[in-house]
């Protein structure tokens, strides 16, 4: 079990954190962009995350903080960055929380060399696979979410064009539109993330931009 959380400011971003910490503190993952988007800060920890340390000796200049938590699978027992989210593939950022059914199809389907044992690992090189081959970010988005089976949420962020995104099928995701925050676990003043959705985060909020054909056995509100 993981958890996905976004804030605005780094208070929020550990409130958030430890929320999300329930879901598993085997591991920590996060993206953190800077105002002017001219750089990020992608860093991957073993266990729990001192968020008091080096990772925000930039804060002021902070756009977005983008966070993940992770317990540990049957897929990967042992921490390695190479195993741990968020994944990075060409100008693609993913982290997930989730379960896809359908990852060994999706290896055979499109790269049957794929050695990465985590199936989330796979989610960004579709993203830059599609991108590739349609020139539009939007359509390797839908393109990427409607190929996947199961249930998950993404944050997504793409380090060409600098926007975000956060994506959601089946599993738990709330956001607060107001204060430009979302969280795998609800805290205060969050509401559920409509189910097979795409939105976008700016500056100015969280907009919604597209829906999507999803593939989930079920739906958890």
């Amino acid at each position: 079990m993981c958890g996905i959380f976004g804030a605005t400011n780094k208070d929020r971003f550990k409130t958030l954190y430890e929320l999300n910490r329930t879901r598993g503190d085997f591991a920590f993952g996060c993206c953190l962009i800077t105002r002017d988007r001219s750089t990020q800060y992608i860093d991957w920890q073993p266990g729990v995350a001192d968020l008091n340390d080096d990772i925000f000796t930039k804060e002021s200049n902070y756009y977005y903080m983008l966070g993940h938590t992770q317990a540990p699978t049957s897929a990967q027992r042992e921490f390695s960055e190479r195993t741990s989210h968020p994944f990075v593939e060409s100008n693609w950022v993913v982290a997930h929380n989730g379960v896809l059914s359908n990852f060994k199809y999706l290896k055979e389907k499109f790269i049957p060399d794929w050695d990465n044992p985590v199936d989330s690992s796979i989610i960004p090189f579709l993203l830059a696979t599609f991108e590739n081959e349609t020139n539009c970010e939007a359509s390797s988005l839908k393109q990427t979410l409607e190929e996947l089976e199961g249930t998950y949420t993404l944050w997504i962020y793409n380090t060409n064009s600098k926007n975000l995104y956060i994506a959601r099928c089946g599993s738990t995701l709330y956001f607060n539109v107001l204060e430009n925050e979302f969280s795998s676990i609800k805290d205060t003043n969050m509401e559920p993330v409509p189910d097979n959705t795409i939105y976008q985060i700016t500056q100015e909020g969280i907009t919604l931009i597209s829906g999507f054909d999803g593939h989930s056995p079920f739906l958890i509100i």
